[in-house]
């Protein structure tokens, strides 16, 4: 209900169409932040999303998706309605440990979103911190394959011989 208030505040300021999606520019009014809201299909509205990632965080729409359902007067959409919150949801004692783990690699996946996301909004105004973070982000990644090769974790793989070749 809160996110659904809070749509109040915004507009779609644009509406940029391409052959695979569209994307709506959500503003708050008088505001200068914008947020993309992106979906692939116009009519089922499939797989939308918002650059502001807090459906992916904390598994609710935002009022920036809420704004463009609101304005095109549209039904919430399946991809924005967890399992959880359906009649199909497991109880939770028949939970199996693969969801337990899935959740829990779910959690930390959107706790390191929410920490990293003031840091990449703040260092995006800079090219010299754009730079620097894209220079660490890129160490790590290939720090990570290389550690992965070595330990054959990667694919499976044990033998990677041939891909040297």
């Amino acid at each position: 209900m809160k996110e659904i208030t809070r749509a109040t505040l915004y507009d779609i300021g644009e509406i940029l169409e391409s052959d695979v999606s569209t994307k709506y520019i959500v503003a708050a009014r008088g505001g200068t932040k914008v947020f993309e809201v992106e979906c692939d299909d116009e009519e089922t509205l499939g797989n939308v999303s918002c650059s502001c990632l807090k459906f992916e965080c904390e598994g609710i729409p935002c009022c920036h998706i809420m704004v463009v359902l609101i304005t095109l007067g549209a039904a919430m959409p399946q991809c924005c309605v967890l399992n959880r919150w359906t009649l199909n949801a497991k109880s939770a004692s028949s939970l199996e440990t693969t969801d337990h783990v899935n959740s829990m690699k779910g959690t930390r996946f959107s706790e390191l979103l929410m920490l990293a996301k003031p840091v990449f909004e703040e260092a995006s105004c800079s090219i010299d911190e754009y730079m620097r973070w894209k220079e660490i982000l890129e160490a790590e990644l290939k720090g990570k394959r290389k550690r992965e090769d070595i330990e054959g974790e990667s694919s499976g793989i044990e033998d990677r011989e041939w891909l040297r070749s």
